[in-house]
């Protein structure tokens, strides 16, 4: 039998300390339980990842490394990992505290991808990625420049990028990049979503362009409420209230919530449809019940109909809800002079 001393032992152990991913010489089934248990922890944090729970999915994917059996799934568990700490910092994440450190431990996962594998474009997206949530344009553009330099047929590359562009309020770069990403995979509901949410920016705003990709978006992906959201606003702009009532009440379906309640209200409203302004108003009520809108709503509907007791009631709610959410600081803004007024309407008419 061969001896093993103990300087190859700590010799193997600082090795495992640069890099999880085993070598070729140690037993296979040692190899295989870490890959199965790596792949098994990679799993569990897609799950957590798609839930928004970005800590724990952390510490899922900080498994995964740690036990990954070959580079090919050290790398895909550091990708992953990074996107985690990334998201944690923009959205939060319960339990997980270590905000300070999340992006520069993101960067660092995607460094550690690209010096494994320099010519593998997803170190770069990776990287990009961190950087343009550290408001680091320069940057991240050109990690993704390089990205798209590596694998021009990827549209991982393009999307990133537009997204960036997105962010930094240049909606022509971004449709251009989304376009692409769109001949490359057609079935990409979300490069239509944001190509739609890019024509919205632009000046005059390319109404069509935006209902045609936010119906493509939804074509491809009918689950998904953000799709229905932005379609439905689109249409109430667009003064197509039936348009906007159908959206909304399939965001409803999906995904309940006083804003949208309210926002249906306001569609049911525009058309007349008093009754159920109403009673979506008294929903976003029930579910918060300081909603704004929903009291000023629900209180030019009820002038409307000369019940001006209930909408001087509701104004007064609305104003003082107003006063306590957004603070002095805020009493020039429109949304609080257009409740003066309506107060002040009312008043002139004897109420």
């Amino acid at each position: 039998m061969k001896r093993i001393t103990l300087a190859a032992v700590i010799f193997s152990v600082s090795l495992a300390a640069v890099s999880p991913a085993l070598s070729q010489s140690e037993p296979n089934q040692i190899q295989r339980n870490r890959i199965a248990t790596s792949a098994s922890a990679l799993k569990q944090g897609n799950l957590l990842f798609d839930s928004g729970k970005y800590g724990e999915a952390i510490k899922a994917y900080t498994i995964a490394v740690e036990q990954s059996g070959s580079n090919a799934q050290h790398i895909q568990a550091r990708l992953a990992r990074s996107r985690a700490y990334v998201l944690a910092t923009v959205y939060g994440s319960p339990g997980y505290d270590n905000y300070d450190q999340a992006v520069g431990s993101a960067i660092a996962d995607c460094i550690r991808v690209i010096n494994l594998e320099p010519k593998n474009p997803a170190g770069y997206t990776c990287r990009g990625f961190a950087y343009s949530y550290l408001s680091q344009s320069e940057a991240a553009f050109a990690d993704f420049n390089r990205a798209i330099e590596l694998a021009p047929n990827d549209p991982n590359g393009y999307f990133e990028r537009g997204y960036a562009y997105y962010k930094s309020n240049n909606p022509d770069r971004a449709i251009v990049d989304f376009s692409q990403v769109i001949k490359l995979k057609p079935q990409f509901a979300d490069a239509y979503y944001f190509r739609g949410i890019n024509y919205t920016y632009k000046k005059p705003v390319d109404a069509l362009g935006a209902n045609l990709d936010f119906s493509q978006a939804i074509k491809l992906d009918p689950t998904q409420v953000r799709y229905y959201d932005a379609r439905g606003k689109l249409r109430n702009d667009s003064k197509d209230y039936q348009g906007t009532i159908a959206d909304y009440t399939k965001v409803i379906q999906l995904a309940p919530s006083a804003n949208v309640y309210s926002d249906r209200g306001f569609a049911f409203a525009a058309l007349g449809k008093n009754d159920a302004a109403i009673a979506d108003y008294n929903q976003a009520i029930r579910l918060v019940p300081k909603h704004l809108k929903a009291y000023y709503g629900r209180g030019l509907v009820r002038a409307k109909r000369g019940d001006k007791k209930g909408a001087m009631s509701d104004f007064r709610q609305a104003q003082l809800n107003y006063r306590e959410m957004m603070g002095e600081g805020n009493f020039d803004k429109p949304e609080y002079q257009q409740i003066l007024n309506a107060i002040k309407q009312l008043q002139g008419d004897g109420i």
